[in-house]
């Protein structure tokens, strides 16, 4: 079960409504607890690196959320988003309530804890690139131009009135110096880590699961070669230079991975937690930028988006309207 599916069927379950909103949105997995193990381990190693970075705490979402995913009812198979036969080619409006509710959840754990203490340092830094990967994967995917045009039409117009607001919001979260190189690593992370969930349902050859990978190729090699060449880095600042040369070899690694191809979801899993790791990483080159009050903003933009949708689709099935 991924996490739009603990989204959508989990969510409502008794045993978690006496959890917090964060930690619900936050429910994963135990497929999901690995990978994001893996990538907090692989973080662990990029902040000693840079020497006097913390380490990354508030695990017991992780542990909360799978007891409550245990209780709950698997979907019924061709109720699984993740199945093939499904359609991807229109807009999907459930799934961009899914997206809006982690993206939300992530941005006030960051604005939390930015606000306590004072800056976004590693441990907010992961929570704003989760969010970032949320938001890309919603835009890039579900409720691009050419999905919304095919979706029928009451479900259509819903999603066209609110898409301009949710592309909005991803230019926020990307402001800030290398904003063309970042979008890019946050789409590889952010379509990395909905390949595995297809996998995880349908093994790596699912049509989705290929799609994204290929994605992902492109999107890094875009960066090393155009964003990052060498005569792109002579022009950054000293500081962004450092970062960026010392992630180098391991970005071509993880580039090369795939290149050659992916033979199993755990394999998968590995590539997309070491992508998304080095992503959260070199995001920070903006995030320090950023005052707790800034983040505190993007938090309540983000809410207000969710809220207002939520509210609009909630609207919209009442009156009859259908979803795909």
């Amino acid at each position: 079960m991924s996490l739009i599916d603990v989204v959508i069927e989990v969510i409502q379950h008794p045993a978690t409504q006496q959890l917090s909103p964060l930690v619900r949105a936050m429910l994963l997995d135990e497929q999901e607890q690995r990978r994001i193990e893996i990538q907090r381990t692989t973080l662990d190693k990029w902040q000693a690196i840079n020497a006097g970075s913390s380490t990354l705490t508030e695990s017991v979402a992780v542990g909360a959320g799978s007891a409550a995913v245990a209780a709950a009812p698997a979907p019924a198979k061709q109720d699984d988003l993740y199945a093939v036969g499904n359609r991807y080619d229109v807009g999907c409006a459930v799934c961009g309530k899914a997206h809006l509710a982690a993206t939300a959840g992530m941005m006030d754990r960051a604005a939390q804890l930015a606000q306590e203490r004072g800056t976004c340092d590693a441990d907010c830094g992961y929570y704003l690139s989760a969010a970032q990967r949320e938001v890309v994967n919603l835009i890039g995917y579900d409720w691009t131009p050419e999905a919304i045009a095919a979706t029928p039409d009451g479900e259509r117009q819903l999603l066209a009135q609110w898409a301009p607001q949710v592309d909005q919001l991803q230019g926020t979260l990307f402001q800030g110096p290398e904003a063309q190189a970042r979008m890019n690593l946050a789409k590889a992370a952010g379509a990395l880590e909905e390949a595995g969930r297809f996998a995880r349902a349908d093994g790596v050859n699912h049509p989705e699961a290929q799609q994204r990978m290929a994605d992902a190729e492109a999107w890094l090699a875009e960066t090393e070669r155009g964003e990052w060449s060498p005569e792109r880095r002579q022009q950054m600042d000293a500081e962004t230079q450092a970062l960026v040369d010392q992630a180098l070899p391991a970005f071509r690694k993880q580039r090369q991975f795939l290149i050659n191809g992916i033979d199993s979801p755990e394999d998968l899993d590995r590539v997309a937690a070491e992508v998304g790791t080095l992503n959260a990483h070199l995001q920070g080159i903006a995030w320090a930028q950023l005052t707790p009050d800034q983040i505190q903003g993007m938090a309540a933009q983000t809410q207000q988006i969710r809220h207002g949708f939520r509210q609009a689709l909630t609207a919209y099935q009442q009156q009859g309207g259908n979803v795909v």
